[in-house]
């Protein structure tokens, strides 16, 4: 409280939710919450950030591409799951908590006719064991032509400028999963893209319930190679999300 401002680039509510301390999680939540504790992002910003519907939802509305999503607000239920994975037609489908989660805490995927038959009880333990959450999204379960899981181009921007790019493998880790980002429209597709999320961010960004631009973010396009059929947008060749 001493200081004039605390940035926080890591640790929060979602980061000591992982620690499975209930007090811990409460005296953060606090913490967070308290204006004199002068944290940045403050707690308006913080939770338009960490509450996936919200954000998604804005950048709907502004027209930027998003994957098809099915949004719970209100708790998770898998029979009501079910029935929406069969309207809209996925083979295999993504569930994930969308509010405080991190590193695929609260996620499960996999073949509908599977979760129609023998994994139905999968469900119903997977919504047993995430029932403190009310948010969830459903999405469908995306794979590269190769069978790997989609990679992501992360655009960094500091002080209201984009500055650069990063590459992210879907699934190395070390050094070889990820790298700056190649001159190319891939490069030029995302960057687009995430100036145009970027906006969105400046609509929410507050501090101390003033609007502020952030001094730090980073926005994530997931890309996948085009594929017939495929329900993310096409910009430039690329498919992006």
């Amino acid at each position: 409280k001493q200081n004039h401002v605390n940035l926080n680039f890591w640790y929060d509510v979602g980061v000591s939710m992982l620690s499975g301390d209930k007090k811990h999680v409460a005296e953060v939540m606090k913490c967070h919450k308290n204006p004199d504790c002068r944290l940045d992002p403050s707690w308006d910003y913080y939770d338009w950030v960490l509450c996936k519907p919200g954000y998604m939802k804005q950048c709907i509305k502004a027209g930027i591409p998003m994957i098809p999503t099915v949004m719970y607000e209100n708790g998770f239920d898998p029979k009501q799951c079910m029935k929406d994975v069969q309207k809209m037609g996925w083979e295999k489908f993504f569930v994930k908590v969308g509010h405080f989660t991190f590193f695929g805490s609260g996620a499960i995927n996999g073949k509908t006719e599977d979760f129609l038959g023998h994994k139905a009880k999968d469900l119903d333990q997977y919504a047993k064991e995430n029932k403190n959450s009310k948010v969830f999204l459903l999405q469908p379960y995306m794979l590269k032509p190769n069978g790997e899981v989609f990679d992501e181009v992360r655009n960094f921007f500091i002080d209201g400028q984009w500055r650069y790019s990063v590459f992210t493998h879907g699934t190395e880790g070390g050094n070889a999963g990820y790298y700056m980002e190649p001159d190319g429209p891939r490069k030029e597709a995302c960057k687009a893209m995430a100036e145009r999320a970027y906006q969105e961010v400046l609509k929410a960004a507050t501090w101390q319930g003033k609007r502020q631009t952030p001094l730090l973010n980073r926005i994530d396009i997931g890309i996948i190679p085009k594929v017939d059929g495929s329900p993310w947008a096409d910009v430039n060749g690329v498919r992006v999300k």
